[in-house]
C-alpha cells in the first residue's frame, strides 16, 4: 500500500502523503469513530460527531460537523454547518454556511449566506447575506450585499456593502470601523466605536491595482490548494477502489527509462505548476 500510493502520488506531482489518513467517500457518510490523521470525505451528505484529530478536507452537499476539528478545515459544499470548536483555520466555499462554535484561527469563507453566532479571530468573508454575530477578537474583512453586525470587535472592522449594513445594538468595537456602503450605517443606543467611524460612501467597487493584485495572489493560492486535494483525494480513492489498477499502473510507470520518466516529470511540473504560475505572472503583469 506505502510504494504503490507514494508512487501514484509522485506520477501525479503531489508531494503530500495520505498516509495515515482517513479516506471515505459514499452518498452517506456518518463518521462516528475515532479516525486516524487527517480526514478526506466526500459524499452526498456528510455528518461528523467524532472529534477528528487533525485537518478535515470535505466536499458535499450537505455538511454538518458536531465534534472539534483539532486541525484545520477546508470545504467546498452546497450547505455547511460548523457545531463543534476548530483549533485551526476554517476555509470554507458554499452555498449557506452557519458557525455556531469557535474558530481559533483564520475563518475565511465565500457563500450566498454566511451566519456566525460564535467568537472568531481573523475574519475575511464575502457573500450576499453576511450575518457575524459572535463578534471577533481580531481584524474583520466583509464583502456582501447586506451585512449585519453585532458582539464585541477587539481590532478594526471593514465592511464593504452594496445594499446595507445594519448594526445591532450593544454591539462594540475597540479598534476602527470603515464602511462603504450606498447609505450611512444607524448606530443604535449602546453601540460604541472606540477608534471612530470613516464612512467612505457609496464609492466604486472596482479594486485598486493593489487590490487587484492581492486578489489575483490569494485566487492562485486557492486554486493550487483546491487542485492538490482533489488530487490527494483521487488518488486515495483510486488506491482504495482500484488497487488492481493502481498497481499495474505502478508496473508500468516504474518499467518505462530514466530520461523517459525525467521527461515526463517535467512536462507534469510544467503542466502543473508552470501553467499557473505563468497565468498568475500575466494576470499581475497586466494589472
Amino acid at each position: 500500500m506505502m510504494v504503490r500510493t507514494c508512487a501514484l502520488l509522485s506520477i501525479l506531482l503531489l508531494p503530500l502523503s495520505v498516509l495515515g489518513a482517513t479516506l471515505r467517500a459514499d452518498d452517506s457518510l456518518s463518521i462516528k469513530d475515532v479516525v486516524q490523521g487527517n480526514a478526506y470525505l466526500a459524499g452526498a451528505e456528510i455528518e461528523i460527531t467524532a472529534p477528528l484529530p487533525a485537518d478535515l478536507l470535505a466536499t458535499a452537499t450537505l455538511i454538518r460537523v458536531f465534534s472539534q476539528v483539532a486541525g484545520d478545515v477546508l470545504i467546498a459544499g452546497g450547505t455547511v454547518s460548523i457545531d463543534g470548536d476548530v483549533l485551526g483555520d476554517a476555509r470554507i466555499v458554499a452555498g449557506q454556511i452557519e458557525v455556531t462554535r469557535s474558530i481559533a484561527g483564520e475563518f475565511a469563507a465565500l457563500a450566498r449566506h454566511i451566519h456566525t453566532e460564535s467568537l472568531l479571530q481573523e475574519v475575511r468573508v464575502a457573500g450576499g447575506t453576511v450575518e457575524l454575530l459572535g463578534g471577533a477578537s481580531g481584524p474583520v474583512t466583509v464583502y456582501g450585499n447586506k451585512v449585519t453586525l453585532g458582539g464585541k470587535y477587539t481590532e478594526n472592522v471593514r465592511v464593504v456593502a452594496a445594499d446595507s449594513i445594519t448594526i445591532l445594538e450593544g454591539t462594540q468595537m475597540a479598534g476602527t470601523f470603515e464602511y462603504n456602503a450606498p447609505q450611512e450605517a444607524v448606530l443604535p443606543e449602546g453601540t460604541a466605536v472606540v477608534g471612530g467611524v470613516k464612512y467612505i460612501g457609496s464609492s466604486s467597487f472596482l479594486p485598486t491595482p493593489e487590490e487587484a493584485q492581492a486578489f489575483a495572489i490569494a485566487g492562485f493560492g486557492i486554486y493550487f490548494v483546491v487542485r492538490i486535494v482533489a488530487g490527494m483525494l483521487a488518488v486515495g480513492l483510486l488506491v482504495g477502489l482500484f488497487p488492481a489498477f493502481s498497481n499495474m499502473l505502478v508496473k508500468e510507470t516504474t518499467r518505462i527509462s530514466l530520461r523517459h520518466g525525467i521527461s515526463l516529470f517535467v512536462l507534469g511540473f510544467a503542466l502543473l505548476i508552470g501553467v499557473p504560475f505563468l497565468t498568475l505572472f500575466l494576470a499581475v503583469s497586466v494589472v
